[in-house]
C-alpha cells in the first residue's frame, strides 16, 4: 500500500472513528492517558471520554490532537476538513 493510499485510510478514520483513532495511536506509542494529556493540553479525562466516545469533540479539538499529538501535516488535515464537510452535506441530503 502506497503513501497515499495510507493517507486516506487514515483520513478516512479520522473522520469514521475518531476516538478509536486516537487511542490506537497513543497506545502504539506507549503513551498513557497523562502523557497524551500534556501534549496536547486538554485534560486526562477528557482524553479518556473522547478516545472511549463519551464525548463528541469540536473542530478546533480535533485540529488539535492530529496536529499537536500526531503530527498530521497540513495536507493531512485540508483531507481530513475536506471530508468532513463532503459527509456533512451527504448527511443533510
Amino acid at each position: 500500500m502506497g503513501e497515499k493510499e495510507r493517507n486516506v485510510d487514515k483520513i478516512e478514520r479520522a473522520v469514521n472513528d475518531f476516538g478509536g483513532l486516537v487511542r490506537d495511536f497513543r497506545l502504539k506509542n506507549n503513551l498513557s492517558l497523562l502523557d497524551w494529556s500534556e501534549i496536547v493540553g486538554y485534560s486526562s479525562s477528557y482524553c479518556w471520554r473522547i478516545e472511549n466516545d463519551k464525548r463528541n469533540p469540536d473542530m478546533d479539538t480535533r485540529v488539535v490532537f492530529l496536529t499537536k499529538g500526531m503530527c498530521w501535516s497540513t495536507e493531512d488535515i485540508y483531507g481530513y476538513l475536506e471530508w468532513v464537510i463532503s459527509k456533512k452535506v451527504l448527511e443533510k441530503n
